[in-house]
């Protein structure tokens, strides 16, 4: 189980970030296991949160790429999966 925040490492409740959101992309972002878990202020409220911050939702994309390609999958195929290389 999770119990400190990916960003900050503050041990408070927690909130599930999908890395890859969106109506198309939230699914697969689950399905593939590319979620990471946040504090409230590293998620949404803070001024480096990953709903406000594109430095920050784009470090976590490329996190997130990097781990899908560790998990057997080609470039390629993430690029299909999810429209662009973040690497």
């Amino acid at each position: 189980m999770w119990d400190r925040c990916l960003l900050c490492g503050r041990q408070v409740p927690l909130e599930v970030h999908h890395v890859f959101g969106g109506v198309a992309n939230r699914p697969k972002s689950t399905e593939d296991g590319l979620v990471v878990h946040l504090c409230p202020e590293c998620h949404r409220n803070g001024r480096w949160a990953a709903h406000r911050c594109r430095n920050t939702m784009i470090r976590l994309r490329m996190v997130g790429q990097k781990a899908y390609e560790k998990a057997g999958h080609s470039r390629q195929d993430f690029i299909k999966r999810y429209g662009r290389n973040y690497l």
